[in-house]
Order: C-alpha cells, then structure tokens, then sequence
C-alpha cells in the first residue's frame, strides 16, 4: 500500500514538473512508430534558433495539413458510402412492397381458384371475371412462347403450297 501510494505520488510529481516518468512495473509505454515526429507544436523555448523553430511549426503546420485533408476525404469516403447504403436499403424496401403485393394478388387469385374448382356455382361475377382473365392471361403466355415464324421458313412453306397447287 505504502509503495502504491509513493508510485501514485511520484507519478503526480513527474506530470507536474513535465519530466519523462520511466514506466511502472509491467506497464508499457505507448511507442510511435519510427520515424513518426510528435503531433504536439513545437515550442519557441525548445529551439535555439528563430530558423530552427520556424522549419519544425512549418513541418509540423504541413503535418497537420495533410492529417486534416486526410480526415476530410475519409468522412467524405464514408459519407458517399452511407448515401449508396441508404439508397440500396430503399430500392430493396420498394421491391419488397412489391413482391408483398404480387403475394397478396396470387393469394387472392388461388382463393379464386379454389372457389371456382370446388364450388363454381357460387362464384361472384367479379370471381368470375378474374378466374376469365386469368384463363386470358395464361393463353397469352402460351401463345407467346410460340415461336413466330421466320421468313425463311414462311417462303419455304409457300414454296410448298405453290408445288402442291401450282399457278396456271
């Protein structure tokens, strides 16, 4: 306890008078990669000349500088992104309530459907009207997986027609 108290005072002592502590027991100072000048501005007192002084602010204001210019893109970097987050999220939003709404229609449709197997007698004109359309819709869908012909195989067929019924 006496030592812990002595640790905590000397600690105390050397951030007051600014000195460098040596690290306690087991503790690790935080080291800066090599090469890496302090992010503190420099001070006027540690520099013997007006010229030193000057250079180390002005390569500590370009430091500076470039960590600012650097911040700025990344929260522009992330602002762009969250705008394409947010536009993908609404784009996937409308589709879904478009699918809810194909979901609730075939639903409704199979209802139909069933009514009209199990009890036809009982459907309503509207019942009736959507189970036509829907016979409609699915001749459509047949008829256009029909292949159209081409007009090479329509000239053949009237080549065809022409040797079976020949023009006097």
């Amino acid at each position: 306890s006496t030592q812990s108290t002595w640790d905590s005072t000397m600690a105390a002592v050397v951030k007051f008078e600014g000195l460098e502590a040596e690290p306690r027991s087991g503790e690790k100072r935080k080291a800066r990669a090599k090469g890496q000048p302090s992010r503190k501005q420099p001070a006027r007192s540690d520099f013997s000349t007006e010229r030193e002084y000057a250079q180390a602010w002005q390569k500590w204001r370009l430091s500076r500088d470039n960590n600012n210019n650097s911040v700025k893109r990344s929260r522009q970097q992330l602002r762009v992104e969250q705008k394409r987050q947010e536009q993908v999220c609404q784009s996937r939003l409308n589709e879904n309530e478009e699918l809810e709404s194909e979901v609730h229609s075939l639903h409704r449709d199979a209802k139909v459907l069933i009514k009209a197997i199990s009890k036809p007698s009982a459907l309503s004109r509207d019942e009736l009207e959507r189970v036509r359309l829907m016979m409609l819709e699915e001749q459509a869908r047949d008829m256009s997986a029909v292949p159209l012909p081409t007009a090479t195989s329509l000239r053949e067929s009237f080549l065809e027609d022409s040797r079976l019924f020949p023009v006097n």
